[in-house]
């Protein structure tokens, strides 16, 4: 019987990461060799770009993208399939992680749109890699992006985190440009804590700011009754009586953007109770 001389080492995918089924794989995605579909992101973003892609390996990878192919329905590939909700990088780092179970080009400027494009398509690896990244990058610039996300998926570590933040750096935080965009929930959310270490003046004052931009966003005047409208039950969480009388004075009475002649709004009826035992 004929002996089987020994090799003299043995190949790994590690020696030629190009011959291993992921190096094949990612060139496969980056040449566009045997695509059989296409997409069309960044209209709205400026020039759109195209993605090559193969209905077989996402169905494979996605439940969302399987039903849109091979479904009762099936999407026509005629040309290119257009997408909307995405920043092309975004949309990049979900293809990229399904081909090749990385997203090399995931940064701290796209990491919230790709953790969002993973969601719309069923594709929870890549959630999970987004959320880790979000933990470990966590600042006060995406420390409210950051918490209404892990709010979202239950992540209860980066919550946690997200809060201890929110207490120790409260004030940068209430200042920062992105506490105007968060939603209701997450307003209350803020005004519940009572170890926040802003004064509570410079609470107010980030409200009142949060209350003009939201009645903007929503197409409506900023009107009195529309702020309070828009506040809602988020009135009745702000602290009036822990604000000086001249504090009240210079913010909640100046603007009466919280309350009517007919109905006094409770910072009026606070400077009312102060002013009876200044």
């Amino acid at each position: 019987m004929a002996s089987i001389p020994p090799a003299s080492r043995t190949v790994t995918p590690q020696d030629d990461p190009a011959s291993s089924v992921l190096g094949c794989l990612k060139e496969t995605l980056s040449s566009g060799e045997f695509s059989d579909m296409q997409f069309a992101l960044g209209r709205q973003f400026g020039p759109v770009k195209i993605f090559q892609a193969h209905k077989y390996i996402l169905s494979m990878r996605s439940p969302v993208f399987r039903a849109m192919f091979f479904g009762s329905l099936p999407e026509s590939c005629d040309g290119p399939i257009e997408i909307a909700d995405f920043i092309p990088d975004a949309f990049a780092n979900l293809l990229s992680y399904m081909y090749t179970d990385k997203a090399e080009n995931l940064s701290a400027d796209n990491v919230f749109h790709t953790m969002n494009s993973a969601d719309k398509y069923d594709f929870a690896p890549l959630i999970q890699v987004c959320l880790e990244m979000i933990y470990s990058q966590l600042n006060v610039d995406n420390c409210l992006s950051a918490l209404e996300q892990a709010l979202h998926w239950h992540a209860d570590g980066i919550v946690e985190k997200c809060l201890n933040l929110l207490d120790e750096e409260s004030l940068a935080i209430l200042q920062s440009p992105t506490f105007t965009a968060i939603s209701k929930d997450l307003l209350e959310i803020i005004l519940e804590r009572e170890t926040l270490s802003a004064e509570e003046y410079d609470i107010y004052l980030a409200v009142e700011e949060w209350d003009h931009e939201a009645c903007q966003r929503e197409g409506m005047d900023t009107s009195a009754d529309n702020r309070r409208q828009m506040l809602g039950s988020a009135l009745y969480m702000l602290r009036f009586p822990l604000l000086t009388s001249g504090q009240l004075a210079d913010g909640p009475a100046q603007h009466r953007d919280i309350g009517t002649d007919a109905s006094p709004s409770l910072a009026r009826l606070t400077i009312c109770q102060l002013s009876k035992h200044d």
